[in-house]
């Protein structure tokens, strides 16, 4: 466990440096060589071993229902006898660039910090695919929010490119509306092609996906209204006012996430590994805009986490599958 709170610690450290890219390109690195090196740890751990001894060339690519780039990585690694530690290698390798080119927006390391204890520690090192997902989402919400561009094109584009790793990032597209004003025969078109889409056999393997990883197991996940309630009070400091320009964003997300969870509490926690990344690029938004007025709420978002990641690593009973952190090379 040490090891996990040294690293958050170094993160701070950093933080408290003037940021430039090589500040940037250091917070990085400790996090890169955790999930590219890292030996038995996380709870998927045993899920993504399975798929490497089993993989079959055309039948694999069934079982992740249009994850095609994912499907391409374990196709390189199973075609050229490469060892299953290729997998979190090239994970690190596709998602770490990402999250470089969000620092390039938000010019600080207050997004890295807050989003260490959950998307990093929690998912990067267990669900890869969906990690790396979420990596591709956060910088494009990242571009959108800091230097909005006039054209949805980049944003459907790494949308799309984001679901070749984990369909649920599907969900990046209900947030569009909210960052680009959209002319109506924009609007128009967007319907359209939604509409095709879900009258397509791609939509009903987007459900089917869904279906058979949320719906057919359990339906409760204990700890999701907790990190939902973490990712509200992120909302509530950096969206402190209705003439907040993302407002009705932040009330749309909380609503939505409300609703998911009293229906299945685990697709709440899935999903919210996509609300909380928001959460957090709106309060390091505002804190850029209002320095002097908004650095209680990041100090305060801070002390939310480390005591969030805390907490979880004492009482969660999955935190039994990340200690002790160990790597690969050492085993």
């Amino acid at each position: 466990m040490i090891i996990y709170f040294a690293v958050y610690l170094f993160l701070f450290f950093l933080s408290t440096i003037r940021y430039n890219s090589f500040v940037g390109l250091l917070a990085c690195f400790p996090l890169f060589i955790m999930l590219a090196f890292k030996g038995e740890v996380g709870c998927d751990y045993a899920g993504y071993y399975n798929h490497y001894l089993t993989f079959e060339l055309g039948k694999s690519i069934f079982d992740l229902r249009g994850e095609m780039v994912w499907y391409a990585v374990e196709w390189i690694v199973d075609s050229f006898g490469l060892s299953y530690q290729y997998y979190y290698i090239f994970s690190a390798l596709i998602a770490f660039p990402f999250l470089l080119m969000t620092q390039r927006y938000t010019r600080s390391l207050n997004v890295l910090i807050l989003i260490y204890p959950i998307l990093f520690i929690q998912l990067g090192l267990s669900g890869i695919r969906q990690f790396i997902a979420v990596c591709i989402g956060t910088y494009i919400l990242a571009r959108y929010l800091y230097r909005p561009p006039k054209s949805i094109n980049l944003y459907i584009f790494f949308t799309a490119l984001a679901t070749t790793f984990h369909v649920s990032a599907i969900l990046l597209l209900i947030v569009l509306p909210f960052l680009v004003k959209l002319k109506p025969y924009l609007i128009v078109i967007t319907v359209a092609i939604g509409l095709l889409i879900f009258r397509t056999s791609f939509a009903e393997e987007v459900y089917a996906t869904y279906e058979f990883r949320y719906l057919t197991r359990t339906r409760t996940s204990s700890g999701a209204w907790i990190r939902f309630a973490l990712t509200a009070g992120i909302f509530v400091l950096g969206v402190f006012q209705r003439k907040h320009p993302y407002f009705w964003l932040a009330v749309a997300i909380l609503g939505m996430g409300v609703a998911i969870g009293l229906i299945n509490s685990i697709t709440l926690h899935r999903l919210n590994y996509y609300f909380y990344p928001i959460a957090v690029l709106l309060l390091a938004r505002t804190a850029a805009s209002f320095p002097r007025e908004k650095r209680l709420s990041v100090q305060v978002a801070y002390a939310l986490t480390i005591g969030y990641m805390s907490f979880w690593f004492l009482l969660s009973t999955h935190s039994d599958c990340l200690i002790p952190y160990s790597f690969s090379f050492f085993q």
